[in-house]
């Protein structure tokens, strides 16, 4: 991979510098985006602008499996985690923000049918069968 678009290019519209100077450290960002030099897959790991580095032949597996596992879970809560890694991921955790976020997903995860089906299941030993609901 790499970061080939020069400071002059409209393309730059799509906001790919801005995040990737978010998830990366700032020189690393100032250097991939600088030089457009390719970035190879481990060294996009090591800062973690990957989950997983696997073999052509094995991606779609790997990603297969990443979906499964995910789907496995309460799709509530799938979804409220997702926001709330959005809305929180640049507020400091000393900043009320974070937290009342994670209070108001609480509220509406925990009052959920879904809710009920996990605590049941886990309970009954056996794997929930999540409604979504």
């Amino acid at each position: 991979m790499g970061y080939r678009k020069s400071l002059t290019d409209c393309s730059l519209r799509g906001g790919g510098l801005p995040r990737i100077a978010q998830q990366v450290p700032p020189k690393i960002a100032a250097r991939w985006a600088l030089t457009g030099a390719p970035v190879a897959a481990q060294e996009a790991a090591r800062w973690g602008l990957v989950n997983d580095v696997v073999p052509p032949d094995d991606l779609l597996a790997a990603a297969l499996e990443f979906a499964r596992t995910i789907a496995g879970n309460a799709p509530l809560a799938v979804q409220s985690t997702k926001r709330l890694i959005h809305e929180t991921v640049t507020a400091s955790a000393w900043e009320p923000k974070p937290w009342d976020a994670i209070d108001s997903e609480i509220d509406s995860v925990f009052s959920s049918t879904d809710a009920a089906v996990g605590t049941t299941a886990f309970a009954e030993k056996r794997p929930p069968v999540w409604r979504g609901i």
